[in-house]
């Protein structure tokens, strides 16, 4: 089963996701100036500017063009926490597949 999460801004700033089961990140889609990532405090100027800031983390996403759809393939587990940071008004969405609890 697919589950679509989507994070709308209004202007810059960050909202979470928090995973209440295992499920794989199958893609994401989004507008400009965002990343996603599971560092609380990861923002769009860092990972813009990773030469200002080191970033070492098993999860950044940081999308090269908009609006696209942009496959991942990323096995999430439950109580995984990611975190979207935006540079403005945009949009993210993350698309997740979920096992099929009829198996």
């Amino acid at each position: 089963m697919r589950k679509i999460v989507t994070f709308l801004f209004a202007a810059a700033g960050n909202q979470q996701f928090a995973m209440d089961s295992d499920a794989v990140l199958a893609g994401v889609m989004t507008g400009t100036l965002t990343v996603l990532s599971n560092q609380p405090d990861l923002t769009v100027a860092v990972a813009y500017n990773p030469v200002a800031s080191e970033i070492d983390d098993r999860l950044v996403i940081i999308p090269n063009t908009s609006q696209f759809f942009h496959p991942v393939g990323l096995q999430l587990r439950r109580g995984d926490t990611l975190y979207c940071d935006s540079g403005g008004v945009a949009f993210f969405q993350l698309y997740l597949d979920y096992p099929d609890s009829s198996s």
